[in-house]
């Protein structure tokens, strides 16, 4: 049994697109709390990146502090280390923190997340189906490059014989109303392909949020990732 040492983290270096999809997938098999055993080829599959790039990111992962790795026979041992992607989801310990005003949307997303390729991915990655449609945040402060450097949880890109479909990058996050209160599950949803700007957060949950009093239209909210 052997293991990769890692320097200390430089917080600075920016996180590689590879890098946050396979720690997303880490983060959803539980080894923000627990070393969890996996292979590199089943981590390649789930993020549809070849074995020489997940080994390659599993390593730059290692060396940089973001995971401890332990190669073991039939697979290896990981444990995510990095401060912040640890997987404690009260806001205080999250990573980053965005506020804005809820904004009516033009619709899209409630078709966008019923799509047969996307709801699978959601249902197997997320844990569950989403309400059909996104709530739209219009940022006051924070915007959506501040995501660059969390894990991401990837949803591949699919197609159908007319039409691609691009990736969606989700970040598990926790939304506070003006009075304090929290609702989670729910998840920040980037698509590769989109009409919003860097200053619209989309959010989708297993329940329709806008039932909650306080998420409301030009209510304020703080999400935190």
């Amino acid at each position: 049994m052997s293991q990769l040492h890692s320097s200390e983290e430089d917080d600075s270096l920016p996180l590689p697109k590879a890098a946050q999809s396979i720690l997303g997938e880490l983060r959803a098999d539980g080894a923000a709390v627990r070393e969890t055993w996996t292979t590199v080829r089943e981590i390649g599959n789930r993020t549809e990146l070849s074995i020489d790039v997940t080994r390659e990111h599993l390593r730059w992962l290692a060396v940089n502090g973001y995971i401890r790795l332990t190669i073991v026979e039939g697979g290896i041992l990981v444990k995510i280390t990095s401060p912040g992607f640890a997987g404690d989801d009260s806001p205080n310990s999250s990573c980053e923190k965005f506020t804005g005003l809820i904004t009516d949307g033009k619709g899209k997303g409630k078709h966008f997340v019923k799509l047969q390729g996307y709801a699978r991915q959601f249902r197997q990655k997320l844990g569950y189906d989403p309400y059909p449609g996104t709530l739209n945040v219009d940022l006051t402060s924070g915007s959506i490059q501040d995501l660059d450097l969390i894990p991401a949880i990837c949803i591949n890109a699919w197609s159908t014989d007319e039409k691609t479909f691009g990736a969606v990058y989700c970040y598990p996050a926790i939304i506070k109303g003006e009075s304090g209160t929290t609702h989670k599950p729910a998840h920040i949803i980037v698509p590769e392909r989109t009409s919003h700007d860097n200053t619209t957060l989309e959010i989708i949950a297993p329940t329709e949020l806008r039932l909650i009093p306080e998420i409301e239209t030009n209510k304020q909210v703080t999400v935190h990732v």
